[in-house]
């Protein structure tokens, strides 16, 4: 399985010098997550920007990173979705340059289920065919108090060939769920993973020792339906160092991944 890490585990400074220490420890790819602000403000010459440092690190981005959070229930009406959808438009062109072929879109609503899943279904048609037709996937992550069952119910609903779930093995923890029961569920939505380690104490989430996810477990489950997506890092840099991103690839390779 490819490999590699957003740019917030990473201890560096810069996005080259984050890409060049990934690249130095063995990772396959980095996860570009950019913020609404950013997004906003991306034009040409920050995406050749970043085609640049792909081409001269010789390191690849393959996913990017974006919030559609509570796009329904905190979106004050079709207008506020409407930036949403052109925000997810501007990811597609800069994911397409970059040669990304999966957009993260962090996804979290608390209406009840039937009041917002017509308006999913209605509004990431647009974007959704602008991704298929250059090659994208629109991966909705179950982030907050979301739950991958839940989830699932929204990506199948909007049953369209470019939406599929990325799936959070620490947030499916702490949301209260089994990752291989909801893997053996949604295997054939999930198009890349998030790995982290996370134990649930009283309904919230504690950091945890990756050593301590079931990861041989989540693999084998992954397997059994030919996943054939990335994994990717989501833990803190080290204080000072990238030795959490050193053991974490050495615990995942173990695993066999």
């Amino acid at each position: 399985m490819e490999l590699g890490a957003r740019t917030g585990c990473v201890f560096a400074d810069t996005l080259e010098e984050k890409m060049r220490v990934l690249k130095d420890l063995g990772y396959d790819f980095l996860e570009l997550p950019l913020r609404n602000e950013e997004i906003d403000s991306m034009d040409e010459q920050y995406m050749s920007h970043i085609c640049n440092l792909i081409r001269d690190i010789d390191f690849p981005i393959k996913s990017t990173s974006m919030s559609i959070w509570k796009f329904v229930s905190q979106s004050s009406g079709s207008r506020a979705r409407r930036l949403i959808i052109e925000r997810i438009m501007k990811m597609v062109d800069l994911s397409e340059k970059c040669g990304a072929d999966v957009i993260l879109l962090a996804t979290c609503e608390d209406l009840p289920f039937n009041e917002y899943v017509n308006i999913y279904v209605e509004e990431l048609k647009k974007p959704a065919d602008y991704a298929k037709d250059r090659g994208i996937t629109l991966a909705l992550e179950h982030v907050g108090s979301y739950k991958p069952s839940t989830l699932e119910k929204l990506v199948r609903a909007i049953n369209h060939d470019a939406v599929k779930v990325y799936f959070d093995i620490g947030n499916c923890i702490w949301q209260g769920e089994d990752p291989i029961e909801q893997i053996h569920r949604m295997a054939d939505l999930i198009a890349q993973i998030h790995i982290k380690g996370i134990r649930r104490v009283k309904a919230k989430a504690e950091p945890a020792p990756l050593s301590e996810m079931p990861l041989v477990e989540i693999k084998n489950a992954l397997m059994m339906y030919n996943y054939r997506g990335r994994g990717c890092l989501e833990i803190r840099p080290g204080e000072g160092n990238n030795e959490p991103l050193k053991e974490a690839l050495r615990i995942l390779r173990q695993a066999g991944y």
